[in-house]
């Protein structure tokens, strides 16, 4: 779950997102933003699909290993 850790918190750097911002949008405690970054707590399928709407980013990209990014060649509209 490290790669996932280190991609939380790189996608809200990348977006200057506050952890108090992150929290008000996806409609959770900041804590809960801290704890997932550092790894205490592992987010569900449900709070990492409102993270990636919020980070626009696809959800799977929490789980590629650094250094790799993603190319959307179809649209993705859930």
């Amino acid at each position: 779950m490290e790669t996932l850790r280190k991609r939380l918190k790189e996608a809200r750097l990348n977006k200057k997102m506050t952890r108090a911002k992150v929290a008000e949008v996806v409609g959770i405690h900041k804590q809960y933003v801290a704890d997932m970054e550092n790894g205490r707590r592992t987010p569900s399928v449900k709070m990492l699909y409102k993270l990636s709407k919020a980070y626009e980013v696809p959800v799977y990209w929490f789980f590629l290993p650094e250094g790799c990014e993603y190319e959307i060649s179809f649209p993705i509209d859930v």
